[in-house]
């Protein structure tokens, strides 16, 4: 997965415990004699009592999520404060319907940016939890530690304990707009890493040192152990002092020893999301400018690895014939070479079933309010989850989601998960 879009968050609550089985703790029990000015006479024990604080209530949301297996996975957590906010981690073995306490990666200023908001696992217990910054654990997430890296890190890629990190290097000297992007890899599951022997001439528009924050970007996909793609799409045109950087689409099928570049489908816009299916086709999703809960898109597919590309269908705002419009692009998941699903902020699950032509909602999986579908992750053709909330209440009392189906799409099944 790449950055994430902005949607409206929901809380989840979760109570770390401070004391258990007593509120009071009695200190200084034992009779002694009193000391002076205490009021009490000679040879009479003194009694004082110190009341254990009450438990400290931290109220966490469920921003994201990532499965190594069908049942097993991960929660990302935040919890924004008035002045300092957190991110968290917490464990699932049953598919999302409980998750661990979360336990604490960072703390942050709120008035500045979050450190990291997206989040993948190895089947191994190594997680990573990244952009901008880099935080790494290898027991399962029981413990975290930050990993400093030159760039602001956009995608980690983990294959068993080989790891791709893609990362953006800003040039303010060249000028705002100008982001070069260069790939590390690590064999030991992000104990080390080093620089792919070979690197794509790819990059991507940022400002005053920042790569963009934009919705719907895609950096990084990977489609086995030697081989992936990166991608830069899309361009923000609107950027103060923003320099024209030439999309781009790369791919390798050695290690990143060696590059080839492919057809770019994306040549500018505001995002583009990608996804392989496993038999290899590829599809691109570039979106236009958005507005008012609704954005353009254009699907695009290719089945010869990125040389050609066939647009399934394309809409401006308002211009769709179905639902495609409709919110906001955030990411998607080719389950094969026909059946793409989309999700994004202020949009439901969305579904085609013929290589990109037409789309569905799926009503099944409800998109409370404004608030949107997440993440969106399939197993298999028949296997899969969408995390999102779920407005049970009311327009206004949207609590986080997760849909599942077993069937490929023909029914679903909800969950509100519990922390802790």
């Amino acid at each position: 997965m790449g950055m994430r879009p902005h949607i409206a968050r929901t809380r989840s609550t979760l109570i770390y415990a401070l004391a258990t089985g007593v509120a009071a703790l009695a200190v200084g029990a034992c009779s002694r004699p009193a000391s002076a000015g205490s009021g009490a006479p000679a040879g009479q024990a003194v009694h004082r009592t110190a009341t254990v604080a009450a438990p400290v209530r931290i109220s966490y949301q469920l921003t994201g999520v990532t499965f190594t297996s069908p049942e097993h996975g991960y929660g990302e957590f935040v919890n924004y404060g008035n002045k300092l906010c957190r991110i968290a981690v917490g464990a699932t073995a049953d598919g999302g319907a409980r998750f661990s306490a979360p336990v604490l990666v960072n703390t942050w200023r709120c008035a500045r940016t979050q450190p990291a908001g997206a989040l993948v696992f190895n089947s191994l217990g190594d997680g990573f939890l990244y952009g901008p910054k880099l935080f790494v654990t290898h027991d399962g997430g029981r413990t975290w530690k930050a990993s400093p890296q030159r760039g602001e890190v956009l995608a980690v890629a983990p294959s068993g304990r080989s790891v791709w990190l893609l990362e953006a290097r800003c040039h303010p000297a060249t000028g705002p707009g100008r982001c070069t992007l260069h790939l590390l890899r690590s064999a030991n599951a992000g104990r080390t890493w080093a620089a792919s022997p070979g690197q794509p001439s790819a990059a991507t528009s940022g400002y005053g040192g920042q790569p963009p924050l934009g919705l719907g970007q895609e950096w990084l996909v990977r489609t086995s152990r030697s081989s992936g793609y990166v991608a830069s799409l899309a361009q923000d045109p609107v950027l103060p002092g923003h320099k024209p950087v030439a999309a781009s689409l790369w791919f390798t099928a050695n290690g990143g020893r060696s590059w080839s570049r492919r057809s770019t489908p994306c040549t500018a816009g505001w995002g583009a999301a990608v996804s392989a299916a496993p038999d290899g086709t590829l599809f691109a999703i570039c979106a236009g400018e958005p507005g008012a809960g609704l954005q353009g898109k254009t699907v695009e597919r290719s089945t010869d690895g990125g040389r050609h590309w066939t647009t399934g269908e394309s809409c401006g705002i308002g211009a769709c014939r179905d639902p495609l419009g409709d919110g906001y692009l955030g990411t998607i998941d080719a389950v094969n070479a026909s059946t793409v699903y989309l999700v994004g902020g202020r949009s439901p699950l969305l579904v085609t079933h013929d290589g990109g032509r037409n789309w569905s909602i799926v009503k099944a999986v409800t998109a409370g309010g404004d608030a949107g579908t997440r993440e969106v992750i399939f197993f298999s053709r028949a296997d899969g989850l969408v995390l999102g909330t779920d407005n049970v209440l009311g327009r206004y009392s949207e609590k986080p989601a997760i849909w599942r189906t077993r069937d490929g799409g023909r029914r679903w099944t909800v969950v509100h998960p519990v922390v802790g």
